[in-house]
């Protein structure tokens, strides 16, 4: 049992044995807490595999997730587990919890690249700025082609503000722009292009 305290890092060991009888599988459940985040995992380990539940911010279960399930899919193919995301029960939850199955070495392996990701994502940030609403059109495009372009080559989330209360027209828009520093930089340089243009086409 020593052992297995130092190998895992346990705080508390609770051991819950099953009848000594033939075809009977003892189950060994273990409570840690990890120091870094001060989550609970709950391990039940079996003679063939290990299934451990690691709780997730709500916010990073999208990124941990990937576009159509790619980065879950890649984390299972480099840790040779399974991993489930369970179902959300509580909408008013920040919490998601990752149900990880494999054996002892690659359940840990995919522990430490989720929480590694998590700690190595970029830092999202948002920045507002007010562009001519008479160029509104030409930033967000035809079908919102533009904006889209826009969008896509900065990776992005660009909004324009389209909730004006003020009975008169104002003269100027807000964008909203969400993303790291370096996309924001990218989105503000093609929308000011675009407000370029319009000022081009309109000084004709």
């Amino acid at each position: 049992m020593s052992d297995l305290v130092q190998r895992f890092g346990l705080k508390t060991v609770l051991s819950v044995g099953g009848m000594c009888a033939v075809g009977v599988t003892a189950w060994i459940i273990y409570y840690f807490t990890d120091d870094s985040d001060d989550d609970e995992f709950k391990r039940h380990k079996t003679s063939r595999n290990v299934v451990i539940k690691v709780e997730v911010n709500k916010e990073n279960i999208g990124m941990i997730i990937g576009r159509n399930g790619s980065n879950l899919k890649y984390i299972e193919k480099q840790t040779d587990t399974r991993i489930n995301v369970d179902d959300e029960n509580d909408e008013n939850s920040t919490i998601r919890t990752l149900t990880i199955r494999g054996s002892s070495d690659s359940v840990q392996n995919a522990e430490s690249l989720v929480y590694s990701q998590i700690n190595n994502q970029p830092v999202i940030e948002v920045k507002e700025i007010f562009i001519p609403t008479s160029a509104v059109g030409r930033v967000i495009g035809k079908v919102g082609t533009s904006i889209k372009e826009i969008i896509k080559k900065s990776n992005a989330k660009v909004e324009v503000d389209s909730n004006r209360t003020d009975s008169v027209r104002s003269e100027t828009t807000k964008v909203t722009i969400r993303g790291t520093v370096e996309q924001i930089s990218t989105a503000v340089e093609l929308i000011n292009k675009k407000v370029e243009e319009y000022q081009e086409v309109k000084a004709k």
